[in-house]
């Protein structure tokens, strides 16, 4: 969670190029707005478009990051439609 866009590009493709060493192909989009709202709205645009699975994580440093990511996660739970892998 950050208002900096560089940082998020930064970050997604460290983890792009991760995965791509594992022959893992992702695709990588970094968004503004809401974390509920927008991590909920692209994993459902996505879904319809290709295999999807919402990978997400905390590293447990910053407890506000934690909470608003915590609730962002849960509305996806209630969904029940998208898949999730949680890494904690």
């Amino acid at each position: 969670v950050s208002d900096d866009p560089e940082e998020g590009n930064t970050i997604s493709q460290k983890a792009t190029d991760y995965l791509k060493t594992h022959n893992v192909q992702a695709t990588k989009k970094v968004l503004c707005g809401r974390p509920r709202e927008v991590i909920y709205k692209t994993a459902k645009e996505c879904e319809g478009q290709c295999k999807t699975l919402l990978v997400t994580g905390t590293n447990g440093n910053n407890e506000l990051s934690d909470y608003i990511l915590g609730n962002s996660i849960k509305h996806i739970i209630e969904d029940g439609t998208i898949p999730l892998f949680i890494y904690h």
